[in-house]
């Protein structure tokens, strides 16, 4: 659990020197810095995203800032993760017709259920 919360205290302390979409931070120079994996960083970034924490990415800049302005959390929404829902929602309809008779219960997920 401390080593959770340094984790977070690390994220955060570097994403406050990175508070723009003109200037954000790559993904290698965070794992660089917080001396992770790749994939241990990713996941700090999305479990801080699901706690409220705006840290926002721009696939056009390639890398992360932390914003609190609304037209930047619009942006990242509409850009970033629309676009992944709707890729997935595709990915969903195309696979789920092969489940005959389709029993939702058996493909969504308990909370949507």
């Amino acid at each position: 659990m401390k080593e959770r919360v340094n984790n977070y205290k690390n994220l955060l302390e570097v994403m406050s020197f990175y508070r723009n979409a003109e200037n954000p931070i790559s993904r290698k120079e965070l794992v660089d810095y917080m001396e992770l994996e790749d994939r241990s960083v990713r996941e700090i970034i999305s479990k801080a995203r699901k706690k409220g924490i705006p840290i926002l990415s721009d696939s056009g800049n390639y890398g992360y800032y932390l914003s609190y302005k609304e037209e930047d959390i619009s942006r990242f929404l509409n850009q970033e993760i629309l676009s992944k829902i709707r890729d997935l929602n595709e990915t969903f309809q195309a696979l789920v017709v092969h489940i005959k008779p389709i029993d939702l219960k058996q493909v969504l997920p308990k909370e949507v259920k």
